[in-house]
């Protein structure tokens, strides 16, 4: 090996070794939701918790959970490239003042934010607070809760790296359903998309890039708005593409990175154009004619399209059904490569369950499955997924479910929020 050839080698195994870092360890995000907006306001704190996991998640960028109330300026947050604070409108006293500490120093270390919904402007009381310290330090102001079901998120300006990829005045979501509240930089900042009702229009994503920072403002991403919503059930039912998480990934890129024209390290998920499953909550266990026709024609779309289903039984009528002949035909839906999960046992989970509950609708109806599947010969192993067989399931009671299972869908946000990902547990 002659020297240019050492020297060419050295500068390859440089490269790979600082690549490597950028990759796996310095590109972090933190996370960052309120304890005291989830007592007052613990639909909207959660949505917006797992939309921004799903958001980052998509990016392939690793990620930290935090509680605003845990923050401290002693921390070494510049190790994150990025704070994400979603929907922590309601501090106590105590925590806004020391949040300003915390932001003012990360600030100072070259950090970036995005911010998501009002910021610290209320206590733990739901009482107003004077919010201007915060307001300042971010240089940002509120201009009230605006807009409605006319109104559309739309492209207010291509120019940039976030919003490369579409046209200026493209519609990129449906109608939202109600207002949102509006916040935008008090000087030198730039809107990127907007919501219009084509009479008026408000900010909806803004940027401002300093000499040591990167802010993005979101107004509401994760509300009973639904912004980032595909579908709804109920009205202004109408359906629109939407294009909102491709440029949410792109925010993303933005803040971490700043990119310009090189590679940006990460691991996605998926590089398909469409990656599918069909979730299907078995209410109908106890229906034997049900389950030969539904499981039947899943198995038939598997065949056919390479779409697999997760396939959820209500365990104590899936008993009534009679185990000797659902057995044979969950074992072919997981051949196909689909997999049996559980939608309780019951279906009868609520705000109001107990330890002991907990394990009736959990613990037994993986038991349940598990034993009956063997026992007539159709042995399928554990059962790792669950999907909820009632309304929303809360931070809170996270751990019961994680604990279970490493597969979890649930009912409630999706329509509202229906990219969500995260292990955020609020433990009391």
């Amino acid at each position: 090996m002659n020297k240019l050839q050492y020297l060419f080698f050295i500068v390859i195994i440089l490269y790979q070794v600082t690549f490597s870092q950028i990759s796996f360890e310095k590109p972090r995000i933190g996370i960052v939701i309120s304890k005291t907006s989830f007592i007052q306001h613990w639909g909207v704190t959660q949505m917006s918790a797992h939309g921004w996991g799903g958001v980052v998640n998509l990016a392939g960028i690793p990620y930290d959970c935090f509680f605003v109330e845990d923050l401290s300026a002693s921390q070494q947050l510049n190790n994150y490239n990025c704070l994400i604070i979603s929907q922590c409108a309601f501090l106590t006293d105590g925590t806004y003042n020391e949040i300003l500490n915390v932001l003012e120093k990360y600030l100072a270390d070259g950090g970036n934010i995005i911010l998501d919904g009002p910021f610290g402007h209320f206590d733990e009381n739901t009482r107003q607070r004077d919010h201007s310290a915060l307001d300042k330090l971010l240089g940002i102001k509120y201009f009230g809760f605006n807009g409605d079901s006319t109104f559309r998120v739309k492209v207010k300006n291509k120019d940039h790296f976030i919003t490369k990829n579409f046209n200026e005045g493209q519609f990129i979501t449906q109608h939202i359903a109600g207002g949102l509240n509006i916040q935008n930089f008090d000087k030198d900042g730039n809107v990127l998309l907007e919501i219009s009702s084509e009479q008026e229009s408000y900010p909806f994503l803004a940027i401002k890039k300093t000499a040591n920072n990167r802010i993005l403002l979101i107004n509401d991403l994760g509300t009973w708005s639904g912004v980032s919503s595909f579908f709804r059930n109920v009205q202004p039912q109408v359906f629109y593409q939407n294009q909102l998480y491709n440029v949410l990934i792109e925010a993303i890129y933005w803040s971490v990175y700043d990119p310009t024209n090189e590679p940006i390290p990460s691991l996605q998920v998926s590089n398909a154009n469409l990656t599918a499953i069909i979730r299907l909550d078995a209410d109908a266990s106890g229906n034997l004619n049900a389950q030969i026709q539904t499981i039947n024609y899943l198995i038939n779309i598997a065949n056919e399209s390479g779409v697999v289903p997760l396939y959820a039984w209500v365990s104590s009528t899936a008993t009534s059904a009679g185990w000797q002949d659902i057995a044979p035909l969950g074992k072919k839906l997981e051949m196909v490569g689909g997999q049996i999960g559980t939608h309780s046992k019951f279906h009868n989970i609520d705000q109001n369950m107990t330890e002991q509950r907990w394990k009736e609708e959990l613990d037994e109806a993986i038991r349940e499955i598990e034993f009956n599947m063997a026992d007539y010969g159709y042995d399928i192993g554990k059962i790792d997924c669950f999907i909820n067989p009632g309304n929303t399931i809360h931070m809170n009671d996270y751990n019961q479910v994680a604990k279970r299972f490493g597969f979890y869908m649930t009912h409630g946000f999706e329509q509202d929020m229906p990219i969500g990902y995260g292990n955020f547990t609020l433990v009391q």
